[in-house]
């Protein structure tokens, strides 16, 4: 007997799989804090405190320096009392579209701008995006 699509599924129609190829990663240490980085979500080098936080457009010492993406699938939860280590890309292929859109780190016009600036300097390819600078 044969058993239907919707049988085997909870879902019919399959997730759309993120348009993500890493090919330089590395386990880096973030900094103390209260937030959780989401997957895909740009991060920066603190030069001040010499660890690795979310990337922040307004931010000093070098957190406003895209260097790469996080690569933690369920998103990395910093402690408010120790570092944390995390995985982050640092060159590769990602689509705009699945990186993570708004956050209380930048706005998505900021990110557009720190995109066609920086991220082919560094080695990602940012595909989707209307032009790179």
């Amino acid at each position: 007997m044969a058993v239907l699509p919707r049988e085997l599924f909870s879902s019919v129609t399959p997730a759309t799989p993120l348009r993500v190829t890493p090919e330089v990663t590395k386990s880096e240490l973030f900094a103390s804090g209260s937030v959780t980085i989401a997957h895909l979500q740009p991060v920066a080098f603190n030069t001040s405190s010499g660890f690795y936080v979310p990337w922040d457009n307004a931010g000093i010492n070098g957190a406003n320096l895209l260097k790469g993406f996080m690569l933690e699938k369920d998103g990395l939860v910093l402690q408010a009392a120790n570092e944390v280590r995390g995985v982050i890309m640092f060159t590769g292929t990602i689509h705009r579209d699945d990186i993570p859109a708004a956050s209380s780190f930048y706005n998505d016009a900021e990110l557009v701008a720190e995109l066609q600036a920086e991220a082919r300097i560094l080695g990602l390819i940012v595909q989707g995006l209307d032009s790179i600078r």
